[in-house]
């Protein structure tokens, strides 16, 4: 099959066991302590690729905490550089392993992620993870999200077909699903920096000759909008960027699951990662209860326990993050898993 999945209405119907337009909001049952030591993740691989040795050091903290989160899955990094960070006594006794690469950007990355990475995971399934999105806490993973070939943190945009064109952007279409039911034709997108992927999913662009469009459109601020989120209405620029998990959750997700391909629900997807603070409260899931976290580079890791803010000295974390109460939750959850917080 070549070309493009056709680009029509996505349809709400599903096979799925729970409606995927509906957030449950029901916690699906957690391991207990003795039931987390006995899972095995040996049909996992927790994977991290970049191609600046800028983010090596992050990703390798990433990929090793992970791993250390889920008893028994093996962790790769791709990257220029070995990181120093795999030498640690720490890391030593994870089976962590590295393969080099030459450097490249960020357009680079999404073809590698599309084209290349199935060739590289073993495993049945991947969980991709980056310096600035890793597992929080291994005893919050469901062993429902193995029913689901892919599955990442929620972002807080709608994709949708307006007038014959994919568009993605903030709407006030998604303030009204975040409880409510989706629009007919949109999804909420699920953020690939942290996601669950089968390897079945990880082949699919090649084995169905799924193409990259030339030009992707993006999300930009309207003028006049004053910078303020709920101002920000759906609005297209093109742009040659091509986001790899736009185009998977998005573009392509209706003819992937025409083919038999299971993409994770809202109130699924909920309770395994989260990018924005905003969503947990507004859909009543706690912080402290979902598996990992995915922070558009807010907050990094530089150690196996050990977060920095980016941009954020102390005056503005006690004064502003801590003045918001979304924040301030994160913020409290984070400390009850054993994160350390540090600040530029």
């Amino acid at each position: 099959m070549g070309g493009y999945f056709p680009i029509i209405m996505p349809s709400v119907n599903s096979d799925l066991d729970c409606t995927p337009c509906l957030p449950c909001l029901k916690p699906c049952r957690r391991p207990d302590f003795l039931d987390w030591i006995a899972m095995s993740f040996s049909n996992l691989t927790v994977v991290a690729v970049t191609g600046s040795d800028a983010y090596t050091e992050g990703s390798a903290y990433a990929v090793a905490r992970s791993c250390r989160e889920l008893p028994g899955a093996r962790g790769l990094l791709v990257s220029p550089s070995r990181p120093r960070a795999f030498d640690e006594a720490e890391l030593s006794a994870l089976p962590l392993a590295h393969y080099a690469c030459r450097p490249f950007g960020y357009l680079e990355y999404n073809y590698f992620m599309l084209y290349l990475l199935a060739d590289l995971i073993e495993t049945d399934y991947c969980l991709v993870v980056q310096n600035d999105g890793w597992v929080l806490d291994g005893k919050n993973w469901r062993d429902e999200f193995w029913q689901y070939d892919y599955l990442g943190a929620p972002i807080p945009k709608l994709g949708r077909l307006q007038n014959g064109v994919w568009e993605i952007g903030w709407s006030d279409k998604w303030f009204e699903c975040v409880t409510k039911q989706l629009p007919m034709d949109g999804y909420e997108l699920q953020n690939g920096g942290f996601s669950l992927r089968s390897r079945r999913l990880l082949e699919a662009p090649r084995r169905y000759g799924l193409f990259v469009p030339p030009e992707m459109p993006q999300p930009v601020r309207p003028p006049h909008s004053g910078g303020r989120q709920e101002d920000i209405k759906i609005a297209v620029a093109f742009s040659t960027a091509a986001n790899e998990d736009v185009l998977l959750s998005g573009l392509w997700r209706q003819g992937l699951e025409e083919q038999g391909f299971r993409f994770a629900p809202l109130g699924v997807a909920d309770w395994f990662a989260y990018e924005s603070t905003i969503t947990p409260p507004l859909r009543n899931v706690p912080f402290e209860d979902i598996l990992g976290v995915h922070s558009m580079g807010r907050w990094l890791l530089e150690g196996l326990d050990t977060v920095r803010f980016v941009g954020v000295d102390e005056e503005h974390f006690h004064n502003v993050l801590l003045a918001d109460p979304h924040a301030k939750l994160w913020i409290n959850a984070a400390l009850q898993q054993g994160l350390h917080l540090f600040f530029d």
